[in-house]
């Protein structure tokens, strides 16, 4: 009994550990997030596609208001910071008119 309680105790651990690498290591994309945030249906969308075995997280995620950041900060693991970094300068642009420096997304003109 007290095996089976340390050995569960133990798969928990390891379990939370692939969890927290999994998040570090990840690299999604830019396009992903460049879509997600052009309207409330996609990202609607990239929120369910992303989050819909965790409940708590898919909340969190609709009713976020910053979803550039947001979204770049959940495509890119802490790892790949360099990545993480474009992401933002390409999706999230600042607003030189915006005197509390938040983040705005602006379609860039090709």
């Amino acid at each position: 009994m007290q095996n089976d309680l340390k050995k569960q105790q133990i798969l928990n651990i390891r379990l939370e550990v692939a969890n927290s690498l999994g998040k570090a290591y990840k690299k999604g994309s830019i396009a992903v997030c460049q879509k997600a945030v052009k309207s409330d249906i996609n990202w609607k969308g990239y929120c369910s596609s992303n989050f819909s075995t965790d409940y708590s997280e898919l909340t969190e995620c609709n009713k976020e208001t910053e979803r550039c950041e947001y979204c770049c900060d959940k495509e890119f693991g802490d790892v790949h910071l360099e990545e993480k970094a474009s992401c933002l300068k390409q999706v999230c642009k600042k607003a030189e008119d915006n005197p509390n420096g938040r983040w705005v997304w602006k379609e860039e003109k090709i």
